[in-house]
């Protein structure tokens, strides 16, 4: 008979290590992306940065605009000569224009979805054969509270793309599966970045994290150790997963 406890790992810290290896960040300049970077450093992994903002942080900075076909396909072919075969892809590139519905034009609309939603499709499709090739590939989409339930701080097209990712991820997750790919997303709350500073006032946010269970806004590194987790060997068996870090709001 099958017994659960004689297959458990002797040393499960080993398990968290990134070490050897490749792991792109999109949007990792700054925010939860930049801590993505420097957390999966710490853990062992040489960390490519795609951003239009340039960036210190990783092992190697390729400028790219993830609306751009070319310039997706261009980045994901200099990091394998730059860095090797990519492992691991979190896709956290976004924008997240605010107002209300009302006040959303065409050209809002589409750039939202193209940079949030399509923005995915272009990265995953690109790295794809890299993931494959390994054969333990991990693709980490970053969604939202917004496409989960409802956005507090963005438009409603900001809350379509992110509903649109966490589907995209199911859907992957469902094809991906038997090539060793796994394909999860991670759904963050209130977050104390630029974004939400840019888009709500300081009396605004202090409203939002008495909102809030834990009675606060949450920091990137709180979100990016999830995000890292499902990049190591400790997440293998998890895929299709939407993980909500975002201190109990619903």
């Amino acid at each position: 008979m099958f017994d659960e406890r004689s297959s458990a790992p002797t040393h499960p810290p080993a398990t968290w290590s990134l070490a050897g290896r490749t792991m792109v960040v999109t949007g990792g300049s700054r925010g939860i992306g930049e801590a993505v970077v420097r957390l999966a450093r710490e853990a062992g992994a040489r960390v490519a940065v795609l951003d239009l903002t340039p960036s210190s942080a990783g092992d190697c900075f390729v400028e790219c605009d993830v609306t751009d076909t070319e310039a997706v396909n261009a980045a994901f072919n200099e990091v394998r000569r730059t860095l090797g075969p990519v492992d691991s892809l979190v896709n956290n590139a976004g924008i997240a224009p605010p107002g209300r519905f009302e006040q959303l034009t065409d050209a809002s609309w589409e750039a939202t979805l193209a940079v949030d939603l399509t923005g995915v499709f272009r990265c995953v499709r690109s790295a794809l054969p890299q993931l494959r090739e390994r054969g333990r590939g991990s693709v980490i989409n970053v969604g939202s509270i917004a496409g989960r339930h409802r956005s507090f701080t963005a438009s409603a097209a900001y809350a379509a793309a992110k509903g649109g990712v966490i589907a995209l991820t199911r859907q992957l997750a469902h094809e991906f599966a038997a090539e060793g790919v796994r394909v999860n997303c991670v759904c963050p709350g209130l977050v104390a970045t630029d974004i939400i500073r840019r888009n709500v006032t300081e009396e605004q946010r202090a409203q939002l994290a008495a909102a809030i269970p834990l009675r606060r806004l949450a920091r990137p590194d709180e979100v990016a150790t999830t995000i890292c987790f499902l990049a190591t060997d400790a997440a293998s068996y998890v895929t299709g997963a939407v993980l909500d870090v975002n201190g109990g709001l619903y």
